[in-house]
């Protein structure tokens, strides 16, 4: 299984849905949509500052690009969600194994 950091920006209507909803029925959608996919919700924040509102720490599926896909275009029909990006997260063993690419820049 491999480590994604996801990381939402509400609508002004996600917000209020947040603020009317509780905190915690973010964090109980987020396992249930994540536990129907195969993975699972190790963590979830609200983030005090900056452009993003929640991060969750997900485990899932090394190939997850479909799921993600479909989360994002499902989120912002919702209109509730402005944003939604998801990263996979290596850590330093895995980065040093990955080949290095052949890559000449343009113009050298």
């Amino acid at each position: 299984m491999a480590l994604y950091l996801a990381m939402v920006r509400y609508t002004e209507k996600g917000a209020a849905g947040v603020l009317q909803d509780g905190f915690e029925s973010r964090v109980d959608a987020a396992k249930t949509a994540l536990e129907s996919v195969g993975a699972n919700l190790v963590d979830y924040w609200f983030v005090a500052d900056g452009d993003w509102h929640a991060a969750a720490l997900i485990e899932g599926p090394a190939d997850m690009a479909a799921v993600q896909a479909r989360a994002a275009i499902q989120q912002m029909a919702t209109g509730t969600v402005s944003v939604q990006r998801t990263m996979r997260l290596v850590t330093a063993a895995e980065a040093a194994t990955t080949s290095a690419l052949d890559y000449r820049a343009a113009g050298e």
